[in-house]
């Protein structure tokens, strides 16, 4: 929160505020504020009389013992009495520290290592693809030496293994977060929540002045990944007792109903469930995650048409053969009729 006082009623107007973090030398963006800032995130700044008082980011001040200082443009207020623009704050004009907390206080929850998954816009897909494998390699590294700056952490805390994904249009790169060691100041988790909010509020933080930073999407933010076991846990539970339930149901029933070849038709009914089973999840894979990889595309799409069409012209053959010499018709008699019986 900040409060500015001015001498006189005041009104918000066309000029920019601007909260920097000075780390060594360098001056790092934390924050603008603007109309578009005031209108797109409700009650973030209030006007009493000549008393503005403005909502920041929780990433902005994030930095314990952090060194600061607000600039603000001409014409970020102008006067409610003669609509005339006021005088802004100049650069290291207003400057101070926050609280320097200690390790301890910082580091109360452990916990652990954090995956996740970042998305490139669709410009940024787009160069990202017409890059080269060393362009794609130096991508990378860029990207953890801007996100440092910008959360800001210690390096060494963020890491990627380089791997990416195509998610139509978008493409998919990873991101590891470590844990803090005993003299670093964010955990994991803090980490993970102020890149977040870094990134989806990106046109109001220093990321939309990174080039390659900018490529991130705001609509999708850090996306902490989750593994198949937590993520797909009660499904899992299920197949696992389908499993286990559908292979006790032939005995179950034979046994209930007194019928010899019930058993044979629970069996046959099960397996050919099964290969219905197998055969949608081939195509939901094919048709949602083979682009992933678009040169695995083709092959995926001729490992399963090929085997298909193969199968399609022995089971026509088949038909045709039992139709020209009827003993289809034989084997279902005789096979209705010693089910009957």
């Amino acid at each position: 929160m900040i409060n500015i006082t001015f001498n006189g009623p005041i009104a918000f107007s066309d000029g920019n505020l601007y909260i920097y973090q000075k780390i060594n030398s360098t001056f790092i963006l934390r924050q603008l504020i603007n109309n578009r800032y005031l209108n797109l995130l409700y009650d973030c700044g209030r006007i009493s009389g000549g008393v503005i008082t403005l909502k920041v980011l929780s990433c902005t001040f994030n930095d314990p013992g952090g060194h600061y200082f607000i600039q603000m443009d001409n014409n970020f207020v102008k006067s409610a009495v003669y609509n005339k623009p006021i005088l802004g704050i100049d650069q290291n004009m207003w400057s101070f520290q926050t609280n320097n907390n200690t390790s301890s206080e910082k580091n109360i929850d452990n916990s652990g290592d954090i995956r996740g998954i970042l998305r490139l816009t669709i410009s940024g897909s787009q160069f990202f693809q017409e890059l080269d494998d060393s362009g794609k390699h130096d991508f990378f590294v860029t990207l953890i030496d801007q996100l440092i700056p910008m959360i800001p952490t210690e390096k060494g805390r963020l890491e990627s293994n380089k791997h990416y994904q195509l998610n139509t249009p978008n493409i998919l790169i990873s991101l590891f977060i470590h844990e803090a060691k005993d003299n670093e100041k964010l955990t994991a988790t803090n980490i993970k929540d102020y890149l977040h909010q870094l990134i989806i509020n990106k046109e109001f933080t220093g990321l939309s002045l990174g080039d390659v930073t900018n490529f991130l999407d705001e609509t999708y933010g850090f996306q902490q990944f989750q593994g198949i076991r937590k993520k797909y846990s009660a499904l899992i539970i299920i197949v696992i007792m389908a499993f286990i339930i559908l292979p006790l149901l032939p005995f179950i029933f034979s046994f209930e109903l007194k019928f010899k070849n019930f058993k044979k038709i629970i069996f046959v009914a099960l397996k050919i469930g099964f290969i219905i089973l197998n055969f949608v999840l081939l195509i939901l894979f094919v048709a949602h995650n083979s682009n992933n990889i678009p040169e695995l595309h083709l092959p995926s799409v001729l490992i399963l048409s090929i085997p298909l069409l193969i199968n399609f012209c022995i089971a026509m053959n088949a038909i045709y053969k039992e139709i020209k010499i009827p003993l289809l018709v034989k084997i279902l008699k005789n096979g209705l009729l010693n089910i009957v019986v």
